[in-house]
């Protein structure tokens, strides 16, 4: 339980952290537009620049951190909202060669035939077919679980008094 206690405020410290940088990036973009065509070459504008790439790379490795651990509690708990501000949902993903796809499709589905498959069609098909029956046609379903972090992260700046006394 202890363990389960400090990974949600670990989740929490990292979303925390990744509205906050956010946020602040999303202001200095605003000010950048403003600036841009009079300012261009200031010193102010150039520190800026600087800033910026240095938090979106803050938040490029944040949100890789993120997903990893919100990927990492899902598969551990299944929890598909591992903590606040992240959630899982999961993709199917289709893996087949062409040439056995072709096969299939010319006994099932001959309507998809032209010169190749209609990739599109023929995966949503195949998605509502029994993944059993598709796996002796070495036709393989897979279920993929992708996280995603909430666009209005504005409840997690409450999150920085509650980290600082844990």
């Amino acid at each position: 339980m202890a363990e389960e206690k400090q990974t949600n405020l670990m989740g929490k410290a990292l979303i925390y952290n990744y509205a906050i940088i956010r946020d602040a990036v999303d202001e200095t973009r605003a000010k950048m537009k403003e600036m841009l065509d009079v300012v261009r070459q200031s010193d102010e504008y150039r520190q800026l620049e600087n800033w910026l790439a240095i938090n979106e790379q803050s938040i490029s490795e944040l949100s890789i951190e993120i997903q990893q651990l919100a990927l990492m509690l899902f598969r551990e708990t299944g929890d598909k909202k591992p903590f606040p501000g992240t959630s899982i949902r999961e993709m199917k993903r289709y893996e087949y060669t062409m040439t056995k796809a072709v096969k299939w499709a010319k006994v099932n589905v001959p309507m998809l035939i032209q010169e190749t498959v209609d990739k599109k069609q023929f995966e949503k098909i195949v998605s509502t077919m029994d993944p059993e029956l598709l796996s002796v046609e070495d036709i393989h379903v897979f279920t993929e679980p992708i996280a995603s972090i909430a666009s209005d992260l504005e409840f997690a700046k409450e999150f920085g008094m509650e980290i600082s006394n844990e």
